[in-house]
């Protein structure tokens, strides 16, 4: 006799993880663009089911994800802001923790499932990676893997390809998951595969900010001193191995140090949006609770435009973001490379929700890091995560988070589960 169906709602948020990664490749290939909205739509299917589930109440990001939603609600009506700009802002930030929220009660079964999911949907990327750049010829922001039709694709698959090598070389070395010498040196060579994929998208950015991550771990990721003394040769072997390899596959990372006047141009350039926000409105009550959800450098007010024409969507569109658009669009330094662009999340946390705000996120994120970065791998990754928040506004690119994030679990798993077992 046959089983019925039953849906449980750790199954709506593989949903949600599933369309997030493969949803650019189907609509690649004419599937309905609004695939690429599918994550969502499970997401709040998820948000409401746990609205209803009395064990959620308790969990360490519950708190966090109420505080964002009361920001950007408050945020978005004081400043009159549309119903649209609102949800989606709500959804595009909180999706990550939500995600990481509802992890606390897998059973072993979902950690399986999504170490296979990631395994396959690297392997996709692998492969479509190596076929635009050797088949099809394409080189640098061309190289986007499953990321297709996506303005940051190719930055996004090279950070994504180093954080699945960095896994690989984790399952190969750590002493939580067991590997044979066969599986070490296909996980190795496969970490190395991965890698090259960041030297196809000229991925400069990711580069720097895993080595700024390295840097911080080595700050804040140990209280022993022999563990950081360890951590720095090891991170200072890394640093002259990138060094050596400027001289050859990595040459065009050397446009950053060539020219300390440009650097410090583009730093300002960076920056530079703390006094335009001022131009528009200096007063107290932006400074705390921003220009509302979707008004200033966010992704989101980028998106906007595209929809003026569902204005009864409730949506709002600020004359904001075509006046930063056109700063960006005549500035060269900005045009010549995105590390100097104030497009990046925590301008964009700041311009849209405030202090407030800024504030609300970093809470939840220290509370990311407190329950799931339990060794120096997964301190790693969440380091630099926040870093590139600096260089890219990828803090709102739901594939990069959740990347990060559920690699994250997969590793406080392992951990967790060994420590049952000892």
């Amino acid at each position: 006799m046959k089983k019925n169906l039953v849906i449980k709602k750790n199954d709506i948020y593989n949903f949600a993880i599933i369309f997030l990664f493969i949803s650019r490749l189907l609509v690649f290939f004419h599937f309905p663009s609004i695939l690429n909205f599918f994550h969502f739509i499970f997401i709040i299917i998820g948000i409401i089911w746990s609205l209803f589930s009395p064990t959620n109440i308790n969990h360490n990001l519950s708190i966090p994800i109420l505080l964002i939603a009361i920001e950007i609600l408050l945020s978005g009506t004081i400043n009159f802001v549309g119903f649209f700009n609102i949800i989606l802002c709500l959804i595009m930030v909180i999706e990550p923790f939500v995600i990481a929220n509802n992890s606390i009660e897998w059973e072993e079964k979902n950690y399986i499932f999504i170490r296979k999911f990631l395994s396959i949907i690297s392997l996709i990327n692998l492969l479509i990676s190596y076929f635009q750049y050797f088949v099809l010829g394409f080189f640098d922001d061309d190289v986007r893997g499953i990321f297709l039709g996506m303005g940051s694709g190719a930055h996004i698959n090279g950070a994504f390809s180093i954080i699945m090598a960095i896994y690989c070389i984790y399952l190969t070395y750590n002493k939580y998951t067991k590997c044979d010498y066969t599986k070490k040196v296909i996980y190795s060579i496969y970490a190395i595969l991965l890698l090259f994929i960041v030297v196809m998208c000229d991925n400069k950015q990711s580069i720097l900010a895993f080595a700024l991550g390295a840097i911080l771990l080595i700050i804040f990721g140990s209280s022993n001193i022999k563990q950081t003394l360890k951590n720095l040769f090891f991170v200072t072997i890394g640093i002259a191995i990138v060094y050596l390899l400027t001289f050859s596959i990595l040459s065009k990372i050397t446009i950053w140090t060539s020219n300390i006047d440009e650097i410090t141009m583009g730093l300002e350039s960076k920056f530079s949006f703390i006094n335009y926000l001022k131009h528009f409105d200096s007063s107290n009550i932006r400074k705390i609770i921003g220009f509302g959800p979707g008004m200033t450098l966010s992704r989101l007010a980028r998106l906007l435009p595209e929809y003026s024409s569902y204005d009864f969507l409730g949506i709002t569109i600020s004359p904001m973001t075509s006046f930063f658009k056109k700063i960006y669009s005549d500035s060269w330094i900005m045009l010549s490379s995105s590390m100097w662009t104030y497009y990046f999340s925590w301008a964009a946390f700041y311009g849209d929700l405030g202090f407030m705000g800024v504030i609300c996120i970093i809470f939840a994120y220290i509370k990311v890091y407190k329950y799931f970065c339990k060794n120096n791998v997964s301190r790693w990754i969440f380091y630099s995560m926040i870093v590139h928040g600096m260089i890219f506004d990828w803090l709102e690119e739901p594939a990069f988070v959740v990347s990060c994030i559920l690699i994250m679990i997969l590793i406080n798993n392992d951990i967790c589960c060994s420590k049952k077992i000892d």
